[in-house]
């Protein structure tokens, strides 16, 4: 702990590139630093340093960080299992910011009842689609994976493809949304040997196997081009559709992912969502003062466009409602009205249902 007459400061390792780096380090300067009097060195983390591993290493060589931004959503809880971490919940400021994000957001930075993390960015998957092709086929949006089921073969019989993440983000959104999860409710073991679990994965595989879906594809080129005319992909694409695909503008839309329908007669629309996060070091190296007061500084609306323009843009940090998207995003017609529909990663999810009517959005 530093001495009182000295200056107080912080030391951040930055999982990101250069030019946001900079922003950042001029959103601190300029407003975190006028009001709490610390003052804090940004430094971007090589590649490999940012995990478990490298983080561990460095603490024990005494040249560990106070904290880390932008690290991944996994890294916090496996860094607290291990005493690295300080737990936010009691410090001031901490319940105003979690109050400003979406709730989902914090489970994966949760650890043995307490909090080792906040949310930086938040990321989801949209459902891309071609009106010009769809409309030509006589295609309407999928609201529900049958839905989807049945357009695949139409598709492929013109010799283009539908596009499906082949990572573990589909298999979790189809067992999130048939009512399962990857863990049991004490979070203590998996639940990946429930019937629900092994029945999912199969539906899974069979998109692959059966069906034929490309286990790896470029998403924009194939969708310009049109030759993958629907798709699913991270909710950013359409900035950069909208950015960097002006010959198709007007031609495309987005929607939610496809749903579950249940015996009810509602849709389950869950997905899994991850992202970047932020996380508090227990023990501050010598000489620097352990950074409690850096919560405070977090607020979810502080945002600088990039110089880069909008193509550029992080991924945003989700508060209760959906408009703090930055930019046109917010306008398109498949933008969710509210986030209880999304569902956070990791062992537990919110499970709010739309009704079957309300699926099908207006084109652009």
């Amino acid at each position: 702990m530093s001495d009182a007459s000295e200056p107080a400061q912080i030391e951040a390792w930055v999982g990101m590139g250069r030019d946001q780096l900079q922003i950042a380090q001029q959103l601190v300067n300029e407003r975190f630093t006028p009001e709490t009097g610390i003052t804090v060195k940004l430094n971007a983390a090589q590649a490999g340093a940012m995990n478990q591993q490298g983080i561990t290493e460095a603490i024990m060589a005494g040249r560990g960080p106070d904290v880390m931004l932008y690290a991944a959503s996994t890294e916090p809880a496996n860094l607290a299992m291990r005493g690295a971490l300080l737990a936010l919940d009691g410090l001031p400021g901490f319940d105003a910011l979690k109050a400003q994000c979406q709730g989902e957001s914090f489970v994966p930075y949760e650890y043995d009842g307490a909090t080792y993390g906040v949310p930086f960015t938040q990321q989801f998957p949209m459902l891309f689609y071609r009106t010009d092709i769809l409309q030509e086929l006589g295609l309407s949006v999928p609201g529900t994976w049958e839905e989807l089921y049945g357009a695949i073969p139409v598709i492929q019989r013109k010799n283009m493809q539908v596009g499906v993440p082949s990572s573990d983000q589909t298999f979790a959104t189809l067992l999130f949304q048939q009512g399962g999860g990857y863990y049991a409710a004490d979070r203590r073991s998996t639940a990946l040997k429930d019937n629900r679990a092994v029945e999912t994965f199969t539906r899974y595989t069979r998109l692959f196997s059966d069906y034929g879906l490309p286990l790896s594809y470029d998403f924009y080129n194939r969708f310009c081009s049109g030759e993958m005319p629907l798709a699913i992909a991270d909710y950013t694409e359409y900035n950069r559709l909208v950015v960097a695909a002006p010959e198709i503008a007007g031609l495309w839309a987005m929607a939610p992912v496809p749903g579950t329908l249940q015996p009810d007669g509602t849709l389950d629309r869950q997905v899994l969502s991850g992202g970047a996060g932020a996380a508090i070091f227990w023990q501050a190296p010598p000489g620097r003062r352990r950074p409690g007061a850096f919560c405070a500084g977090l607020p979810a609306r502080t945002r600088r466009p990039s110089s880069a323009g909008a193509a550029k843009r992080c991924r945003a940090r989700q508060g209760a409602t959906p408009p703090q998207i930055p930019g046109r995003w917010k306008n398109c017609p498949g933008w969710p009205t509210s986030w209880p529909c999304w569902s956070s990663s990791a062992p537990r999810c919110a499970r709010t249902r739309s009704p079957r009517a309300a699926i099908t959005p207006s084109a652009t």
